[in-house]
């Protein structure tokens, strides 16, 4: 009877085993699907997403802004926001929601500001590109090229990227010369007195009608730090492989005063002036054009 006990309760034991092993099997087999299945299914939405952007590099961003996370992860909108911030191109993100398409696709929406490149810096034969505020951004997915495509432009990494059909079209990015100060990282603002001279004078001139032919703002003499003689901003304007104008701005007035010296409204108006004079034509047609005086001044030739 003893035996008839055991064997009973040894086969219990073993039905149990075999009960438990096999629940342990399938759970473990669900989690591994769960591991292998990836986040579900969802997308990043940029509203307002400026229009100056390529096409490259709005995929660039979704790619970034996305992270490897379900949409049902309560942390989901912590970390794209996480990830916006710390992104070369985003100034500030504003607002990250979660929430679901007509359709029933999980939709992250994030609205931001962005950092549009404003000119090129160039230092130690290298070339830069940085926003008004000189934040150094990506060389490789800044837009450098546009295109009528349609109706409308549309803005390019590279030449090759523009449809066979179009006409690719470099975008003007004003060349800063003569910053001393090193570049920082990726990312980082460019801390430089000249370079925020040079950018403060490149946003002044960027609404023009001939801003285009501004080739260069040359922040070499800043604060007069090679002559005392010299205007410490210049510009140059050139048009094609002609011949370029030296247009000697000189130094904005000091923020706190106390100094006289000729407006940057009057000296543009000096610009806008001759412009006129010379059906739209700023370069090529003097050596140099002065408005730091009370009258403009042009080279003979």
């Amino acid at each position: 009877m003893k035996k008839l006990i055991r064997k009973k309760f040894l086969l219990a034991l073993l039905v149990l085993a075999g009960v438990a092993a096999g629940f342990w099997g399938m759970q473990h087999s669900v989690l591994a699907r769960k591991q292998l299945a990836g986040p579900v299914s969802y997308r990043v939405e940029l509203l307002d997403a400026p229009g100056w952007m390529s096409l490259s590099l709005l995929r660039e961003l979704h790619e970034a802004l996305t992270p490897r996370a379900e949409f049902s992860d309560e942390s989901l909108c912590r970390d794209v926001y996480r990830l916006g911030q710390v992104n070369p191109w985003v100034a500030q993100v504003q607002l990250v929601r979660r929430t679901r398409s007509a359709s029933g696709q999980g939709l992250v929406q994030v609205r931001a500001t962005y950092r549009q490149p404003a000119a090129r810096v160039q230092y130690a034969g290298r070339v830069y590109f940085v926003d008004k505020d000189g934040v150094v951004l990506p060389s490789d997915s800044t837009p450098k090229w546009a295109a009528k495509v349609g109706q409308a432009y549309r803005y390019y990494t590279v030449a090759d990227a523009v449809p066979l059909t179009a006409r690719p079209l470099r975008i003007h990015y004003v060349l800063i010369q003569g910053v001393e100060t090193p570049p920082p990282a990726v990312g980082q603002a460019w801390r430089a007195a000249d370079l925020a001279n040079g950018l403060k004078l490149a946003g002044l001139i960027s609404g023009r009608h001939w801003a285009n032919q501004i080739t260069v703002v040359d922040v070499r003499n800043h604060a007069r730090r090679i002559s005392e003689s010299e205007p410490e901003l210049r510009l140059y304007a050139q048009s094609g492989q002609g011949r370029a104008t030296d247009i000697r701005f000189g130094r904005f007035p000091f923020s706190q005063g106390g100094d006289w010296v000729v407006s940057p409204t009057r000296k543009l108006k000096y610009l806008d002036e001759y412009v006129a004079q010379h059906n739209g034509q700023l370069a090529g047609l003097n050596a140099y054009i002065d408005v730091r005086y009370d009258e403009l001044r042009l080279s003979v030739n």
